[in-house]
C-alpha cells in the first residue's frame, strides 16, 4: 500500500505541509533536517522521541505489542532511527536522507569514539553494550567490524539498508537476510518515500523536498550534531570487513542518488522556460511553492495573523526552537542573515507588525536589522534602545513596524523579511560558551495586522 500523498516518481508534486515521518538514518545530517521539518508543526503535534517506549509502558506490553492510540494518531510529525511504515496511520509523507556509505561509516565510528566515559555509562543500554562502546574508543574501523555483537552488526553493517526495512513493530532487519533485506530496502526507498535526500548534495536535495512538501526554499542551512575527532588517517586499501559491511548500503546509496537525479531532472523540465531565461532552479521552485500556497488556501483572508514559536512557522532562516520546556518558546534567526515569515492576510492600505524579541547579542544588531513586507520598507520602526544581551529571565521586548503603500496584493500573499546586518555566535562573544551557531535575533512571537 502506498501513502496517499506519495505520487508516482513522474508526478510527485506533493501537498502543502503534509504530516511527515522522517526515517532518520544515523550520521546522514538528519538532525539538521529534523530541525527544518519540525518548524512546520506545532510543538504539541511533534511526537516525543520516547513515544513508543512510553506507550508500551502505559499499555503494560513489550514494545512490539503496542497498539496505536488516539494520542499517537494525533501527532503530525514523527522521526525515528527505524521505519514505522506498517505502524503509523496512513497519510504521512515519509522522507529519508542517505550518505556515501564509507563516509557514513567513518562518521559513525567518529561519533562513537568521541563519547566520553561519563556519556557512555550514563546513557542507555545494558552494561555489556556500554562496555563495548567504551572499549571501541581506540579501535580501528576494521577491528570494530569484526566484533560479532548485536550493536555493532545493527549499526555498522549495512545500517542504511536495515534502517529502511526496520519496520515497527516487526523488526524486519533481524528477520531478513541477504537479497531479501536488500530487496525490501530498495522497495521502501522507491515506493514508500515521498522524498530521498543525499547528504553530499544537501542543498539540491532540499530544493526537491520543498517542491514536494510545499516549503519555502532555504537560502542557508546549518550542520547540527557534528563531533570532531583528531588523528584519523585513511589506511588506503579497503579491508574485506569493510567491503562486507557496506555491501547493501552501496547499492541503496546508488539508487538514492539516481532518485535525486531523476527528481531534479523532472524539476528542471517543469521550469525549463524560466531556467533558459537565466533563473536559478531554487528561485523557480520557491515562486511555484508560493503560488500553490496561495491557490490551495482559503480565499477569505484574515485581517490579523500571528503566533508564538511553539506554533508552526512557515518561512526560512530559523534555528530550531529553544525554551520548549518553559513558558516562552523562541527561535534565533540564522544561520544566514535572512529570515522570513510567510502568511496570507487581507489586502489593506497598511499593516502593523509586532515582533516579540527575547534576545540579541548586541544592540547594534537589532538597530541595523532591515524589515520589509514583499520588498516594501516600513514607514516607521519602534524598538527599545535598552535592548542589549537580554537574559531569558527578563521580559521580551517588542519591535513595532508600520507599513503603508499596500504592500500585499489581491492574492493576500505576505512575506515578512528580517535581514540582520550580520550573524554572530555566543562563542564569539564569550569564548567559554560552546554555542557556535551563527545567529541574528531571537524571536518569541509575531503578528501582522491590516490597518
Amino acid at each position: 500500500m502506498t501513502d496517499p500523498c506519495v505520487q508516482p516518481a513522474s508526478d510527485r508534486s506533493g501537498v502543502l505541509n503534509p504530516d511527515v515521518f522522517f526515517v532518520h538514518v544515523p550520521k546522514t545530517g538528519g538532525t539538521s533536517l529534523r530541525a527544518l521539518l519540525e518548524q512546520y508543526h506545532p510543538v504539541s503535534q511533534i511526537a516525543p522521541s520516547d513515544v513508543i517506549g512510553r506507550s508500551a509502558k502505559e499499555q503494560g506490553v513489550p514494545r512490539p505489542q503496542i497498539v496505536r492510540t488516539s494520542e499517537i494518531d494525533a501527532y503530525t510529525c514523527f522521526y525515528a532511527h527505524t521505519n514505522y511504515a506498517d505502524f503509523l496511520r496512513d497519510g504521512f509523507a515519509r522522507v529519508t536522507v542517505l550518505r556515501d556509505p564509507m563516509k557514513r561509516l567513518r562518521s559513525l565510528l567518529n561519533h562513537w569514539q568521541t563519547w566520553t566515559k561519563q556519556e557512555i555509562y550514563r546513557g542507555p543500554g545494558s552494561q555489556a553494550v556500554k562496555d563495548l562502546k567504551y572499549s571501541s574508543r581506540n579501535m580501528a574501523l576494521e577491528e570494530l567490524l569484526r566484533i560479532e555483537e548485536s550493536p555493532i552488526i545493527r549499526n555498522f553493517h549495512n545500517g542504511m539498508a536495515k534502517t529502511l526495512v526496520s519496520n515497527f513493530p516487526i523488526p524486519e532487519h533481524v528477520r531478513l537476510r541477504g537479497d531479501a533485506l536488500l530487496g525490501k530496502a530498495l522497495h521502501n526507498l522507491e515506493h514508500r518515500m515521498a522524498w530521498v535526500g543525499i547528504t553530499e548534495r544537501f542543498d539540491e536535495s532540499l530544493i526537491v523536498l520543498c517542491d514536494r512538501l510545499g516549503y519555502p526554499v532555504p537560502r542557508a542551512t546549518q550542520r547540527l550534531n557534528v563531533r570532531k575527532r583528531e588523528g584519523y588517517s585513511d589506511s588506503g586499501a579497503e579491508d574485506p570487513a569493510i567491503t562486507r559491511a557496506l555491501e547493501y548500503d552501496r547499492v541503496v546509496y546508488r539508487r538514492g542518488v539516481e532518485i535525486l537525479d531523476e527528481s531534479l531532472a523532472e524539476l528542471r523540465d517543469r521550469h525549463a522556460e524560466q531556467i533558459a531565461a537565466g533563473r536559478a532552479l531554487m528561485g523557480c521552485v520557491d515562486d511555484a511553492v508560493a503560488r500553490r500556497f496561495v491557490g490551495l488556501s482559503d480565499p477569505a483572508r484574515p485581517g490579523l495573523v500571528g503566533g508564538t514559536m511553539d506554533m508552526a512557522l512557515r518561512g526560512i532562516g530559523w534555528h530550531e526552537r529553544e525554551g520548549v520546556d518553559t513558558k516562552r518558546v523562541y527561535r534565533w534567526t540564522g544561520p544566514g542573515t535572512e529570515a522570513t515569515i510567510e502568511c496570507l492576510i487581507k489586502p489593506a492600505d497598511g499593516y502593523r507588525v509586532e515582533l516579540g524579541v527575547v534576545s540579541v547579542l548586541g544592540k547594534s544588531v537589532l538597530e541595523n536589522t532591515r524589515f520589509t513586507i514583499n520588498g516594501v520598507e516600513p514607514e516607521s520602526v519602534e524598538l527599545d534602545r535598552k535592548l542589549v544581551n537580554l537574559s531569558r529571565s527578563q521580559p521580551g521586548r517588542t519591535v513595532t513596524l508600520r507599513f503603508g503603500g499596500r504592500p500585499v496584493g489581491d492574492d493576500g500573499f505576505c512575506r515578512l523579511l528580517i535581514e540582520t546586518p550580520g550573524v554572530c555566535s555566543h562563542a564569539e562573544v564569550d569564548p567559554s560558551c560552546g554555542d557556535r551557531r551563527p545567529k541574528g535575533i531571537a524571536v518569541c512571537s509575531w503578528s501582522i495586522e491590516a490597518v
